[in-house]
Parts: structure tokens; C-alpha cells; sequence
């Protein structure tokens, strides 16, 4: 059931994103993917956003490949990297409104 629920948060940031403007990526099949890339990339110039979308609880947390994916990230000029849950929503309206 977990997984149900973030896939709909997930299409729901996808929505809001492509409401707004932004170019997103989310890979379908995260067996196939690098270990701990980010579940969401948006692009909208000059920014690049890459986000974790995990639910709102507390075991899910961020895996060891997840954690220097987000570090290395984090130390890119015009990228911003977020870990999202579903009680950001509000936020993540906000922060793809400031950016784009």
C-alpha cells in the first residue's frame, strides 16, 4: 500500500511541476536506474531541482547510495536538491513558483 500512496504523491508533484513549466524526469523503474539518483529532476533555466520523494513517515528515510547523491548534489551551483514528503505539498508549490 506504500508504494501506491507514493506513486500518487509522486504523479502529484509531477502534475504541479508540469503545471508550472518545469521539464521533469522521473525514472519508471528504479531497479534500472544508479543507485540513489533522485526519484524527480525538473529543469526549468536557470535552475535545476533533483528531489527524493519519500512519505510522511518515519521509516522512510534516505538509503546510504541516496545520502551521497544528495551530498554531491547539494555542492552544484543553480541546482537545488530536496528531500519532498507529502506534507511539503505546500512548499514544493512555493519553491517551483520562487525558482521558475
Amino acid at each position: 500500500m506504500a508504494k501506491g500512496k507514493e506513486a500518487d504523491f509522486t504523479r502529484q508533484v509531477r502534475s504541479l511541476a508540469s503545471d508550472m513549466g518545469w521539464l521533469e524526469m522521473h525514472p519508471y523503474r528504479s531497479d534500472r536506474s544508479t543507485p540513489g539518483y533522485p526519484d524527480l529532476t525538473l529543469a526549468r533555466a536557470p535552475w535545476v531541482i533533483t528531489a527524493e520523494l519519500k512519505l510522511d513517515d518515519k521509516r522512510s528515510q534516505l538509503s546510504a547510495a541516496q545520502e551521497v547523491w544528495k551530498h554531491e548534489l547539494e555542492r552544484c551551483d543553480k541546482h537545488a536538491y530536496y528531500l519532498w514528503r507529502p506534507s511539503n505539498l505546500d512548499d514544493i508549490a512555493r519553491i517551483l513558483y520562487e525558482k521558475g
